[in-house]
């Protein structure tokens, strides 16, 4: 008989992993075959998602020589961390309030491929119109998308500037 284990392990979204085993055989004897995730699911960016999983025997044998017996462990992807890198208003003409609409923004750690948009309530210092541009706060900033629940944001709150014009009368 032999016993292997499966080394339980964590890691942060996005980053590789290896899935590992304890137990041997004797002499030369190898195991072959690979161990398995139960229900493994995969971002956009085929990455494995947040969560835990189940790490199976999957098609790992050590041959006509042994029984196995196979303990599982579990696989858990953390959530990796998310910054918004920059942000930007739109310019608008006087309409006597300080709302601000959001038009852009880039995120300083997103991986590649994976579906994530920023949303926040923005609002100039002031309401008044400008020769300069003004400071644009956003605040309540959320992410969303198909890739969202894989990351941590780490600020809800950005500035940012544009310029409000005066109206025409």
């Amino acid at each position: 008989d032999v016993y292997v284990t499966a080394t339980s392990a964590t890691v942060t979204y996005g980053n590789g992993f290896e899935l590992n085993y304890t137990g041997g055989l004797i002499g030369n004897d190898e195991f072959t075959g690979t161990l398995s995730l139960k229900d493994a699911a995969y971002s956009s960016s085929n990455n494995l998602k947040f969560g835990r999983y189940a790490i199976e025997q999957g098609t790992l044998d050590a041959g006509a020589n042994y029984n196995l017996h196979f303990t599982s462990g579990i696989l858990e992807v953390e959530k990796a961390t998310l910054t918004v890198s920059s942000v930007t208003a739109a310019n608008k003409v006087y309409n006597g309030t300080d709302a601000a609409e959001m038009t852009g923004y880039s995120f300083g750690e997103i991986i590649s491929g994976d579906i994530v948009k920023l949303t926040g309530t923005g609002k100039f210092a002031d309401r008044n119109a400008s020769d300069s541009a003004k400071t644009v706060t956003f605040t309540g900033l959320s992410i969303s998308g198909a890739d969202a629940d894989n990351y941590d944001l780490r600020s809800t709150k950005v500035t940012t500037t544009a310029m409000i014009s005066k109206a025409d009368v």
